[in-house]
């Protein structure tokens, strides 16, 4: 199937989508003529090939009233009422969130009123999902998803007092780069002498992400900044606030300040220092003779890209040009890794990506591109090696292991450069060859 075009950041009904999709027994209604299950197909149908969201069979976990134009001035909540009822029936979820159309936001519907009437009538919890789907984009649809989660879910103490559990983690997709993700970060927590709770969300249900936020510390990740925290008040949990663990140096950073924060600074200083040993004689070697000299240009969304961009710069690799999938968000600040700030595109756009590229690269080029699937066209014109990564990724999926964060995910993105460039430089060879 062709997938539908996707503005180059994905808009905020994506992001809720995203969110229903990583959790088996939620279900998602959203009040709307006609739409939403093609917005969801580039979820469901093209980004994850293990997705649940939508079923062959028409037991969908997304349900769209499909209220005729007609009846809007009217007002839908009648409709709406008897598309939930149907819903739980059929689904038995254990957590149904209740959306409209813009469209609809316009009839005034007491979205709140009406999912506290139906949760009473239902036995089910239900809650109204309430964010700017105009002028928000993805991340802000996640965040109102798993703040409607954690609401629920959440626990009125402490269920797990040595355990971590990890709050923040966007999983878009449920395939082997996101599972091997989580795998990585619970590996990590666990060779400081912990246990790892899991990660709100991580694939399991409603039941497994409620022992997570159970836990006795809680790691805020950045798909969710300040949801430890509010968690933390309820269950009286310590919370550790940290990035995504990208890069050599991002992952050591992460394990030496979460193992001070557990107390168990010795545990991370010896889990480092093995991972070190076995990993930096290889790195050196293909960064000196493979990477270095190289560029890369880098578009995902800000939590990701500038660890991304930062672990391409301890390559050897220079980035010129950082692409960020928000439609607002707080300024760039570069870090000390960056010996030259690159050019910097809010609200990333494919043709002011590729004239960017123009701008600041040098001779207008660079070897790689990496980012989601709408920049595979600026690789090709300019000649360069293509890494699809992040939301959305319709060409390329993961069914073995590909993580990209901790020392693991090093491993993987240097496999993914070498290999491109490698396959780069074969083709210019063959070109020249033919002429």
């Amino acid at each position: 199937m062709t997938p539908p075009p996707l503005p180059s950041v994905p808009p905020f009904r994506d992001g809720l989508y995203l969110g229903v999709n990583a959790v088996p027994d939620v279900a998602l209604v959203v009040d709307c003529p006609e739409g939403c299950y093609f917005q969801a197909e580039r979820v469901a149908l093209n980004h994850d090939l293990t997705s649940t969201l939508l079923d062959p069979l028409g037991r969908h976990r997304l349900v769209q009233t499909e209220v005729d134009y007609g009846r809007l001035p009217l007002g839908t909540e009648p409709h709406l009422e008897a598309t939930l009822d149907r819903a739980v029936a059929r689904l038995s979820p254990a957590l149904v969130l209740v959306a409209q159309a813009t469209m609809v936001e316009l009839t005034g519907n007491d979205l709140d009123a009406l999912a506290a009437r139906a949760e009473a009538r239902l036995g089910v919890p239900v809650r109204a999902v309430h964010g700017d789907s105009l002028r928000g984009d993805f991340l802000d649809g996640w965040d109102a998803f798993v703040r409607l989660l954690a609401e629920v879910l959440t626990p009125d103490r402490i269920t797990a007092p040595e355990a971590v559990g990890l709050v923040g983690y966007l999983p878009d997709r449920l395939e082997e780069d996101h599972r091997a993700n989580l795998r990585e970060l619970t590996r990590l927590v666990e060779g400081l002498g912990v246990p790892c709770a899991g990660a709100l969300c991580d694939g399991g249900d409603t039941r497994s992400l409620a022992c997570v936020l159970g836990a006795g510390t809680l790691v805020g990740l950045p798909h969710g900044r300040g949801l430890a925290e509010r968690v933390a008040r309820r269950t009286g949990a310590r919370v550790v606030e940290l990035p995504l663990p990208l890069g050599l140096d991002g992952t050591v950073r992460w394990l030496t300040t979460l193992g001070e924060a557990l107390g168990r600074p010795e545990a991370a200083r010896a889990l480092v220092e093995a991972e070190l040993a076995a990993l930096v004689p290889p790195l050196d070697h293909l960064r000196t003779t493979r990477l270095a000299g190289r560029s890369v240009a880098i578009a995902h969304d800000p939590h990701w890209a500038t660890g991304l961009a930062e672990a391409c710069l301890e390559l050897g690799l220079s980035v010129p040009v950082l692409g960020l999938q928000r439609r607002r968000g707080p300024a760039f600040q570069p870090s000390a890794a960056w010996f030259e700030p690159p050019v910097v595109l809010d609200a990333l756009d494919v043709p002011a990506f590729r004239a960017a590229i123009a701008q600041a690269a040098p001779g207008g080029r660079v070897d790689v591109v990496l980012g989601p699937q709408e920049l595979r066209g600026v690789a090709d014109d300019l000649g360069a090696a293509f890494l699809e990564v992040g939301y959305p990724s319709f060409t390329t999926h993961a069914f073995s292991p590909r993580p990209l964060v901790g020392f693991a995910g090093l491993r993987r993105l240097v496999d993914e450069l070498v290999n491109a460039l490698a396959v780069r430089t074969w083709r210019e060879t063959a070109a020249c060859r033919s002429t």
